[in-house]
């Protein structure tokens, strides 16, 4: 997994789908490439295969959130056939989501 977060591209994005046996201890200097992956624009996340209920859970939390709270995290919406300009970073750019209705 380090190696391979070293080899990430600028914006690189990993996806981890599994977890090591916790058996081997690696010395790692966290600051370091936490600050190589911030300054790279670098992500990295895990993914679990969750039962029903999670998602089910999710779609509870989503549903009690406050609607300006989360309508605040959408800052652009780009139609489809421009899906493009949804790449193209703005200034106030926190999340630009693809509008499959437009």
């Amino acid at each position: 997994m380090l190696e391979l977060a070293g080899k990430l591209a600028p914006a690189g994005v990993m996806c981890l789908i599994g977890i090591s046996s916790g058996r081997r201890l690696l010395p790692v200097d966290m600051s370091r490439i936490g600050a190589s992956m911030v300054l790279g624009n670098s992500l990295v996340f895990g993914t679990v295969s969750a039962a029903r209920r999670h998602y089910e859970q999710a779609v509870g939390a989503l549903a009690r959130a406050d609607p300006a709270w989360l309508g605040g995290l959408i800052t652009r919406r780009v139609p489809l056939s421009g899906w493009q300009q949804g790449l193209a970073r703005q200034p106030d750019d926190v999340k630009v989501v693809v509008d499959l209705t437009q």
